[in-house]
């Protein structure tokens, strides 16, 4: 019913003890569990696109890459962004 993406350091290259993403295998039934209150288009347009991915036979990741920057005052800080998507087949990567 749900699958696991599980979470990639770009940069590393190596997964991440972070929590996995999981996307539900029909949107239906994603929007019937959540009680028909949550319809961003933005979740649901990614977990049709990680199901497409699947169905065409890509291995699925998210995507992290972490960026040390200054703030407005002069401080370094730690920022981290995700990638939604690395999808790999054999010898093919796609970072999206």
């Amino acid at each position: 019913m749900f699958s696991k993406a599980e979470r990639y350091d770009i940069k590393g290259k190596r997964y991440l003890d972070y929590p996995a993403k999981y996307y539900c295998a029909d949107i239906g039934l994603r929007n019937v569990r959540l009680g028909l209150r949550q319809q961003e288009e933005t979740h649901i347009v990614e977990n049709i696109l990680y199901n497409e991915l699947l169905v065409r036979g890509f291995s699925v990741d998210v995507g992290i890459v972490e960026v040390v920057d200054r703030n407005k005052s002069g401080k370094r800080q730690q920022k981290s962004f995700e990638i939604d998507f690395i999808a790999r087949k054999g010898m093919k990567k796609l970072d999206r």
